[in-house]
């Protein structure tokens, strides 16, 4: 092979490694963005999620011992019945 060859071979191949280094990175670089995103908007679901849950756990007393009020539609039973 003529050096000729052989130098532009091998800057050939040295610009495809570089390419293909810098896809590489690019690939790494979006994957750990990702992951970093998804982990802020878990967290983000565990806060409201916990949030919710004292919520819940603050008014559950009062909501069990409520009792509900009949609805308009609902037919209550009269305690003296006409005779």
């Amino acid at each position: 092979m003529p050096s000729g060859q052989r130098g532009s071979l091998a800057a050939g191949a040295s610009g495809g490694l570089v390419v293909l280094l810098c896809l590489l990175t690019c690939f790494i670089c979006r994957v750990w963005r990702r992951n970093r995103y998804y982990s802020k908007v878990q967290r983000t679901l565990d806060e409201e999620e916990r949030a919710f849950q004292e919520c819940a756990l603050a008014f559950a007393p009062q909501a069990y011992f409520r009792r509900p009020k009949p609805s308009v539609h609902q037919h209550t039973p009269r305690r003296n019945p006409r005779p």
